[in-house]
């Protein structure tokens, strides 16, 4: 009824102002003052009565070409009651927008009439024609984002008008960001637009950031009606991360906040919420920092997926050129598995180590040619004790052995990492971060190569001239040895003849300095250690 009212009332009073004088004006008003509810004035008479926040009327026609003194005061009033006065002189066949905004009696915010020219009321093409109006008194500079398409509105601040803006008619999610951080989402709203083909909009921020009425997106279409753009929901996916880089001790930023603090190498967390769909950065620093100023590393993204989980591998060297470090970001994650084994991703994180590949129990290769920095899809196995066998990509040479034990994982998804450095430390080693954050060491394993043939020892594990293999061997039969580089090429072979615990030594002087590879091989299995020639 109170709509009925005033647009009667408005309709009566631009005719008479038409009547009075042949040019004449297109006008809508909006209101977009917190408080009070009010009553506006044209020329000491009543235009509109008890007027109504967040109302607007449509475009009507208004005497162009004379002065029009508006007064505004709060409901019920007399022209004596006037709180802001304005007198406007409108163009002859011009339309226009206004806009009352501000708070009544706040010096910071005072309550104003902004008039926008030129105004549209259909789409000069395709689509939709809107302007964005800032109207939030307390709220600081912003920019408003079509998610996913562009920024609408860039670094306005209250009392802000944008110029026109062309958009397809469809559905969109803005996003509320403060105007230097798109990454702090303040709300994010859902604009169907997509019935508004060929249309004209007022978009404006309206309400209070920290009070009542509460802050909130509308747009006040060309006919009066005011549409309430709803919020959208939050969508949330989970979020593990890994540190697999050897150096520093680090601080985790997202999005400017401290996310974990003191981070160390080879540990991890559990799965953690963060917020789909929206932009993230993901900030490292060197522990301790003080803010995400610090950060040495920043990756910016958005989780697309949120109907599966994802893992953030912290990898490489600070510093190093040849292998930086970096986060490496895998999607399609899931934490559980309904075929009652075991998921496992495995991802390579070890800077001077080459490609390899990932042999279970001697004869099935989990994965091939598995390089640094790269992450692999899922295998399945079931939930048993393995030996791991990490060998060079020649599927042969072997670089080391592991017993891993997974019989405690049945329905879970890990993953398996390779770490540290081959040729210094932190030693190379094969981990697992399980979902909950515990990062598991799998230990070497003890390997018999031959029947009553084991490896005990090979050292030292810097070498100048000779490299010492101790084995135990009660049968008294020949024991295979090989020496290989680091690409897998074989450098020599050698047969030990050791009877009971004794030591076989091989001469590496004529080797250029780099790691290489000691292997001893029977019909049971293999044991390979790495060493460093100087």
């Amino acid at each position: 009824m109170r709509k009925v009212l005033l647009f009667s009332l408005i309709g009566l009073c631009a005719g008479l102002f038409s009547t009075a004088n042949a040019q004449t004006a297109r006008l809508q008003v909006i209101h977009n003052s917190p408080d009070p509810t009010v009553d506006i004035y044209a020329n000491g008479a009543i235009l509109l009565d008890s007027v109504p926040f967040r109302a607007a009327t449509p475009f009507l026609d208004v005497a162009a070409g004379v002065d029009i003194q508006i007064g505004v005061a709060p409901y019920p009033s007399t022209i004596a009651d006037t709180i802001y006065n304005i007198t406007v002189n409108l163009n002859d066949g011009e339309s226009y927008v206004a806009l009352a905004q501000g708070i009544v009696g706040d010096p910071t915010t005072p309550f104003m009439i902004q008039l926008k020219t030129m105004a549209r009321e259909s789409a000069s093409a395709g689509g939709i024609d809107f302007f964005g109006v800032h109207g939030s008194p307390d709220a600081p500079t912003v920019d408003i984002i079509a998610r996913d398409v562009a920024i609408l509105l860039d670094d306005v601040s209250f009392g802000d008008i944008s110029d026109y803006i062309n958009v397809p008619a469809g559905s969109y999610v803005l996003d509320v960001t403060p105007g230097d951080d798109n990454f702090t989402i303040v709300e994010s709203f859902r604009a169907d637009l997509s019935g508004l083909d060929g249309g004209s909009a007022v978009v404006f921020a309206s309400g209070l950031l920290g009070g009542t009425p509460g802050f909130g997106l509308f747009a006040a279409l060309a006919d009066g009606t005011v549409v309430e753009f709803p919020v959208e929901p939050k969508v949330f996916t989970n979020l593990q991360v890994i540190h697999n880089s050897p150096d520093p001790v680090v601080d985790v930023y997202v999005n400017g906040s401290l996310l974990l603090d003191s981070f160390v190498f080879r540990t991890a967390t559990p799965f953690v919420p963060v917020q789909a769909l929206v932009p993230v950065s993901i900030a490292v620093a060197p522990h301790p920092s003080t803010s995400v100023a610090d950060a040495i590393y920043t990756v910016d993204g958005v989780f697309r997926n949120p109907d599966n989980d994802y893992v953030a591998l912290a990898t490489g060297i600070v510093g190093d050129p040849t292998t930086p470090f970096l986060i490496n970001i895998q999607g399609n994650v899931r934490q559980t598995n309904s075929g009652g084994g075991i998921g496992i991703i495995a991802a390579h994180g070890s800077p001077d180590a080459p490609a390899v590949d990932v042999v279970a129990d001697g004869a099935l290769t989990l994965f091939d040619d598995l390089a640094y920095d790269s992450v692999t899809r899922y295998v399945g196995v079931p939930a048993a004790n393995y030996n791991i066998d990490i060998r060079l990509a020649d599927g042969i040479t072997s670089v080391q052995d592991y017993t891993v034990d997974l019989t405690g994982l049945a329905g879970q998804n890990v993953v398996v990492f390779a770490s540290g450095l081959l040729s210094g430390a932190p030693a190379f080693g094969l981990y697992a971060a399980l979902n909950d954050g515990t990062v598991v060491a799998f230990p070497e394993a003890m390997m018999r190569v031959a029947e009553n043939v084991s490896v005990h020892q090979v050292y030292p594990a810097v070498a100048r001239n000779t490299v010492n293999v101790r084995m135990t061997n009660d049968s008294g039969a020949p024991v295979d040895l090989m020496l290989s580089d680091a690409q897998g090429r074989v450098i020599s072979t050698q047969v030990a003849n050791v009877q009971g615990t004794a030591v076989h030594t091989m001469d590496v002087s004529g080797l250029a300095p780099g790691a290489y590879f000691v292997t001893v091989s029977g019909p049971e299995g293999r044991s390979t250690t790495t060493i460093m020639k100087q």
